[in-house]
């Protein structure tokens, strides 16, 4: 991981964590208020809060901050975003989303795919769930079977930039640069600060034109 990529990480983690004990008084309405502070603190401080006790209805003023003018609150937005998508108010139902996730990170691929089944029976418009599971069959090869789960979690949340992204990803290495470079773009349309997926968008309009593709 580059030095930049890592300090700006652990720069994130020490703010959030200096914050925490202040947003964790915020009420909801009250953090909503505070994405609209004229003062970076204030907003990282509502996206904090946004993360523990938001909804997702209120994931589109929290994607504006993805825009901000401070690369800390930019930052903020992402983690929080993610914190609210992966997020799930069932006690039953999300230690199995967690155990579903360990498995893919131990690229225990079949029995993740098991795991996450059970997890979208019981919770059939978690979105995470089936983006998950269409990771899951990235891993597996399964490209087909991936965007058709990606689809799903894209019904359910149709702001997840990162689903969009691994759209790209798949088409990319199908070397269907068209869609590939449509994908990319929604996601950035979302998300400008997504690196990777602006790095492959310019190397494929440079490579075939931005009017060709």
């Amino acid at each position: 991981m580059p030095k930049i990529i890592s300090l700006f990480i652990a720069l994130t983690f020490v703010l959030s964590n200096s914050f925490a004990g202040k947003w964790d008084l915020l009420s909801r309405d009250d953090a909503i208020a505070a994405l609209k502070s004229p003062y970076a603190q204030e907003r990282r401080k509502g996206l904090g809060r946004l993360a523990e006790v938001g909804r997702l209805q209120d994931v589109p003023l929290m994607l504006k901050l993805l825009w901000d003018d401070d690369q800390f609150v930019r930052g903020m937005a992402e983690q929080a975003v993610w914190g609210l998508w992966l997020r799930m108010d069932d006690p039953v139902v999300n230690p199995l989303f967690q155990v579903g996730m360990q498995q893919i990170r131990h690229d225990n691929l079949e029995e993740a795919v098991k795991t996450l089944n059970k997890v979208i029976i019981a919770k059939p418009q978690f979105a995470e769930a089936w983006n998950r599971l269409g990771d899951a069959y990235v891993h597996l090869g399964d490209y087909e079977t991936a965007l058709r789960n990606y689809a799903q979690a894209l019904e359910f949340n149709p702001y997840h930039f990162g689903v969009m992204e691994s759209c790209g990803v798949i088409w990319l290495e199908r070397q269907d640069f068209k869609k590939a470079a449509n994908w990319f773009r929604q996601a950035l349309q979302i998300n400008p600060n997504l690196v990777a997926s602006g790095m492959t968008l310019r190397k494929i309009e440079e490579e075939f034109g931005k009017d060709n593709i």
